[in-house]
């Protein structure tokens, strides 16, 4: 994870500009969260799942077949 929370669970730091934050093995960032639902087969919002390498991967799988690529990740 790329962020750091307060004791309320408020996001206080984050290495993202526009706030989003970054989970799990790859990375994967919070402006996917209804993929991640969808894929995942998680409640809208659990970004926790991303924790789990399967589920990491089966995300990270779709947005690479996306036509988007590796630009996902910034590359």
């Amino acid at each position: 994870v790329n962020a750091k929370w307060d004791k309320a669970g408020n996001v206080t730091w984050t290495l993202n500009k526009n706030g989003s934050i970054d989970r799990g093995l790859l990375q994967i960032n919070s402006s996917w969260v209804t993929v991640v639902s969808q894929i995942c087969k998680s409640p809208r919002g659990d970004m926790e799942v991303l924790f789990d390498l399967d589920c990491n991967l089966r995300v990270a799988r779709y947005l690479l077949g996306d036509g988007s690529g590796l630009t996902n990740w910034g590359f």
